[in-house]
């Protein structure tokens, strides 16, 4: 769990009003305290826009516009779409072996029905925003991503014992 050296400087703007209002209601949900729980929530909605904007450039190809511009745009976005998901779902599996070598105990957010509720507000919300203003989503998410990291780094800070441990198989 190394190299969270100088990334605390990651955010070089304060975040958007939605932006925080979405921090502060997770805050809520799940605690102020970081844990290895609400990092893993944090790491299931961080692939949440990246499958909206694939699926919105999908939705573009299947259009069968003429425009080869923004039919090889649609193709790099959703690569990219992809490649995101998937750092994402690494960083999800890294977290959960990490949470079973640990045997802790699942809070209430991280049952089932609590874990789609959220993940489904996330979608909408990616959605709504993907159709409405792309340029809007992606600022958005880099809010997340700036938050998220931001997380990291002060759970490494409150944690360094764990500098160096080697992931779980």
């Amino acid at each position: 769990m190394s190299g969270h050296d100088g990334t605390s400087d990651a955010a070089g703007r304060r975040p958007s009003l939605p932006a925080r209002l979405f921090f502060f209601a997770f805050d809520l949900l799940a605690g102020r305290r970081t844990t290895l729980h609400k990092l893993s929530l944090l790491e299931r909605l961080a692939s949440v826009p990246y499958r909206a904007w694939e699926k919105r450039a999908c939705q573009r190809l299947g259009r069968g516009t003429g425009d080869p511009g923004a039919r090889r745009r649609s193709q790099e976005l959703i690569a990219w779409a992809r490649a995101a998901q998937d750092n994402e779902h690494g960083h999800l599996l890294a977290l959960q072996a990490l949470v079973g070598a640990e045997k802790l105990r699942r809070p209430w957010y991280g049952a089932g029905w609590a874990v789609r509720s959220v993940s489904a507000f996330y979608r909408l919300l990616s959605w709504a925003l993907a159709r409405a203003c792309l340029r809007c989503a992606l600022r958005f998410n880099a809010e997340f991503e700036e938050h998220a990291e931001r997380t990291y780094v002060r759970f490494a800070a409150e944690h360094p014992e764990w500098e160096g441990r080697p992931l779980p198989v």
